[in-house]
């Protein structure tokens, strides 16, 4: 049986990085929009969302912003989705 919308076997993944992934992708605005926008969009349906970064990516070739820094401090990202979420 093919995955539907409805069945939950769905799962889109945010990334928070560029098109170029070696471009360090450093502004958290961007990362809590695609958080909020792909949030909302699977509230709708039953879909399970599985966000790309959790935390920073600072070391390596393809540095990001995460929902949380390297010492689990909470970027706007990580407020967006607990206040979407129902745990403010």
């Amino acid at each position: 049986m093919a995955p539907t919308l409805r069945s939950g076997a769905l799962r889109p993944m945010p990334t928070c990085a560029l098109e170029d992934p070696a471009e360090y992708m450093g502004n958290n605005f961007r990362v809590a929009n695609r958080v909020a926008e792909s949030v909302v969009g699977a509230a709708a349906t039953e879909v399970d969302v599985f966000v790309d970064t959790f935390m920073d990516l600072d070391r390596g070739y393809y540095p990001r912003v995460g929902l949380y820094d390297r010492r689990l401090n909470p970027r706007i990202g990580s407020h967006v989705l607990a206040h979407l979420q129902g745990g403010c």
